[in-house]
């Protein structure tokens, strides 16, 4: 069985696994986790956050260090220590058929999150190549661009992707694991009508993340029926793994 490559140990780095157990013991329980196929393609090596030694392979010690980790949404043991991930992985997910990183174990908090867009409905003012819209709520895995998982507008004026969640529903965040193609007009709207300008918008300030994602939290949830991406020029979009909550 072919393991993660276990990186080299650094002093420092284990120097404060065990002041991070001192805290991160105690707030364990404020994620929660659900067992996923422990087998990924290489393309997870780039969403490696940390490594822990043997001393913290448990199952309780890594998940309440992955409590402890921004952006930590999975971990997985092996006897060599804890591995920690930015990565998506839903309890849809059926591994790497290649076995390229293979563990004994890995969580995922992604079932459990309360995401919101994973039954909703798609659509886009165009489609470049297999870049559907779709894509960034429906797939299992994610962890960079060479993955599925985006979508990509053809040069439009304007483009535009939208998600219909059926009914009116209430958002708080919105994650977008990976951003291209994304001027600084870009809009985010959430409304009622199927009209696109005729909603307000979700948020006017956004923050950037380490992976090249964004993360739009206005001050307050916001109601509405539609999400929509759009630029007010001619221009394209491209967006990759996009969750609501």
């Amino acid at each position: 069985m072919k393991m993660y490559p276990r990186p080299r140990e650094g002093a420092l780095l284990q120097a404060l696994v065990d002041l991070l157990l001192a805290t991160a013991l105690t707030t364990a329980a404020l994620v929660k986790y659900t067992k996923v196929v422990a087998s990924f393609p290489s393309s997870l090596s780039s969403c490696q956050l940390a490594y822990y030694g043997p001393s913290s392979f448990t199952n309780t010690r890594c998940g309440a260090l992955c409590n402890q980790t921004p952006s930590c949404r999975l971990f997985c043991t092996t006897a060599d220590g804890c591995y920690l991930f930015s990565s998506k992985v839903t309890d849809g997910w059926l591994g790497d058929g290649n076995d390229s990183y293979t563990f004994d174990k890995c969580y995922s908090s992604f079932p459990l999150s309360g995401e919101l867009g994973g039954n909703a409905n798609t659509s886009s003012s165009t489609v470049f190549a297999n870049n559907f819209p779709m894509n960034p709520i429906s797939v299992n895995y994610f962890c960079t661009t060479p993955d599925l998982g985006c979508f990509e507008s053809m040069i439009d004026s304007p483009p535009w992707w939208m998600v219909d969640f059926g009914t009116p529903t209430k958002i708080s965040t919105v994650t977008i694991s990976y951003a291209y193609l994304i001027d600084s007009n870009v809009q985010f709207l959430l409304g009622n009508d199927t009209i696109m300008n005729n909603n307000p918008a979700f948020v006017t300030v956004y923050t950037t993340t380490p992976k090249g994602g964004l993360l739009l939290t206005p001050s307050d949830p916001k109601v509405g029926r539609y999400f929509f991406v759009t630029e007010p020029a001619m221009s394209d979009i491209g967006i990759c793994d996009v969750w609501f909550h």
